[in-house]
């Protein structure tokens, strides 16, 4: 059953939960800046900040699994988190 979950959605269930990380701790911000560019607000990024195509349907693919929702916002971002 595993094996199909990770199989059809790409996602990994080993390690730590995505809402136990912490900045600084877990990961580097200057990393996830690379990626994202820098943080919109205390709490998050806009991943349309960045121009590889294939990143931004993966981050708007794992954010529908993620929060189960059919659709992602309008506003484009993610929280520190799931960057």
């Amino acid at each position: 059953m595993k094996s199909i979950f990770v199989e059809q959605y790409h996602i990994c269930g080993k390690g730590s939960s995505l809402k136990c990380l912490k900045l600084g701790k877990d990961f580097e911000e200057g990393k996830v800046e690379a990626l994202f560019g820098p943080s919109i607000n205390r709490n998050g990024y806009r991943y349309s900040w960045s121009n590889d195509e294939m990143l931004i349907v993966k981050v708007k693919n794992l954010w529908m699994i993620a929060h189960q929702k059919m659709q992602v916002p309008n506003t484009c971002m993610i929280n520190k988190v799931e960057a």
